[in-house]
């Protein structure tokens, strides 16, 4: 009987190292896997990323251009502006110049 007892003890610990190299195995593939997951969401994070940036840089390019358009209208308007403030300049001054009252000598010199 005392022989039984390391023959128990060895069978134990058989059993006790077969679950240990299961469990060991088991944590392999999680890793394992846990990287290939952590690979694929890098991948799909750099693609993301460049995609954000090729749309940062069109958005960058049209508010450029948007700008420039406003800067454009702005001179154009203001230059029409002042074309029509000398035409009317021009008008009044030819009225002016018609009539020889006294009263539009006055308004020339003015």
């Amino acid at each position: 009987m005392i022989f039984i007892i390391p023959i128990i003890l060895g069978a134990a610990a058989l059993v006790t190292a077969g679950v240990g190299v299961s469990a060991g195995a088991d944590g392999v593939s999680k890793l394992q896997k846990a990287e290939k997951i952590g690979k694929s969401a890098e991948q799909r994070y750099k693609k993301a990323n460049k995609s954000l940036e090729k749309k940062f840089q069109a958005t960058q390019k049209f508010a450029e251009e948007y700008g420039q358009l406003q800067i454009n209208v702005k001179i154009n308007t203001i230059g029409r502006f002042v074309k029509f403030v000398r035409r009317i300049d021009q008008r009044i001054s030819q009225r002016i110049g018609q009539n020889s009252s006294p009263s539009h000598q006055r308004l020339r010199r003015v």
